[in-house]
């Protein structure tokens, strides 16, 4: 029998299986072009050619629901076209084992890339065993893998299963990690992870640093999790590079046994474990005595020359200590030109006689997500207009 050349085909997968949301084609060693559309339900081959006694191989990932849960599928679907003689089979046909009917994925911005996890009860982040999705739910704040309710006091906040982070006390949910400092050469957080498994685990850290939207493999950390281990801590500890950058970056998260993770590899996939994204800022560090956190009182948002920006901060959890949620309620951020030159910020502090809306300062280049030290029964002046209280670091909403 000769070659075959120009192999074509369409395979339509069976009812239960989709391609993951990208980097789906893993292998193609039979040459010609393999499209597999991310979510999927199929692929299609064409222009490849295979020798008299040759074989080649196609791989692409797939997602899975329950309903094929261990199970061995082979479906033989699409119809082989050629135009060599030769022999010729008649269909194409792909096997599957579904060995997992779930799998973590991580829900960072779309540039930080998929990171995949198929799920297992016995090792996981926080309190919360991982549920499963059809692909990334990429998000602009790492709540993807989320959703709302009620804390029954008419507030809303973020759940879910991303509960390995250090958290604020209202909710496991709501993340609240150290304060990360522009100036910083060094960061440590506490992880809480749960190792039911004989051999010891890793958990990998990313922190994008310098804000270039993927996690490199010098923003990494790692740090063992001994097997038998419930409830456990570990530490991460970061060097933070040098071209740290101020702003709200991301940190992704790896817990596996699977020796394909490394350091360098924040996405692809793992054979067990759990992926967690979330929002971190980078501080801006303030000096002692420093001019630059001043509050004027007795100013009105109309003594102000321009708008900034509007917003009602609705996507500030509630139970920040700054900005919790604002609902419908809009607010101007603006800035004046002071006496003698220059452009000062303008900073509005509300209470909770005001509308109710907790205590918030607001700065002409953003919100204000924290500040350090906490300032826990609110902010006090003195007869010059200044906080009484010094503030080390403040964290700016972008």
């Amino acid at each position: 029998a000769g070659s075959l050349e120009n192999i074509s085909f369409t395979d339509t997968y069976p009812a239960g299986l989709s391609n993951i949301g990208s980097n789906v084609i893993k292998e193609n060693t039979c040459g010609g072009s393999l499209i597999a559309n991310a979510y999927s339900g199929s692929l299609s081959f064409s222009g490849g050619t295979l020798n008299a006694g040759d074989s080649c191989k196609m791989t692409v990932r797939v997602y899975a629901q329950s309903t094929l849960a261990s199970t061995s599928v082979e479906n033989c679907t699409g119809l082989i076209s050629t135009s060599s003689t030769g022999s010729k089979g008649a269909s194409a046909c792909a096997s599957v084992l579904v060995t997992s009917t779930n799998t973590d994925y991580g829900d960072a911005p779309a540039s930080y890339g998929d990171a995949a996890h198929t799920i297992d009860s016995s090792l996981y982040l926080g309190d919360t065993v991982p549920d499963g999705e059809p692909g990334s739910q990429y998000s602009y704040n790492a709540y993807g893998d989320g959703y709302e309710v009620s804390d029954g006091s008419g507030t809303w906040y973020r759940s879910g299963d991303e509960d390995g982070a250090p958290s604020q006390p209202i909710s496991s949910y709501i993340p609240l990690f150290p304060v990360l400092k522009e100036t910083a050469t060094s960061y440590s957080v506490d992880f809480k992870v749960n190792n039911a498994k004989s051999v010891a685990a890793t958990l990998y850290g990313w922190v994008d640093f310098d804000h270039d939207g993927v996690f490199s493999t010098d923003e990494a950390a790692s740090v063992t999790v001994p097997a038998a281990s419930s409830n456990g801590t570990v530490t991460l500890n970061w060097d933070v590079p040098t071209d740290i950058t101020l702003g709200t970056t991301f940190i992704r998260l790896r817990l596996t046994t699977d020796s394909n993770v490394t350091t360098a590899t924040p996405t692809g996939v793992a054979s067990d474990g759990e992926v967690e994204d979330f929002a971190l800022a980078v501080a801006l560090d303030i000096p002692p005595n420093s001019d630059a956190i001043s509050i004027t009182t007795g100013e009105t948002p109309l003594a102000c020359q321009s708008i900034v920006f509007s917003d009602d901060f609705d996507d500030l959890a509630t139970g920040d200590f700054i900005g919790p949620n604002r609902g419908s309620v809009t607010f101007d951020v603006r800035d004046w030109t002071i006496n003698g030159g220059g452009t000062d910020t303008y900073a509005r502090t509300l209470d909770a006689t005001q509308f109710g809306l907790g205590t918030a300062i607001y700065l002409g280049n953003g919100a204000v997500r924290r500040v350090s030290p906490e300032i826990v029964s609110g902010l006090e002046f003195d007869a010059n207009g200044r906080m009484t209280t010094p503030l080390e670091a403040v964290e700016l909403r972008d």
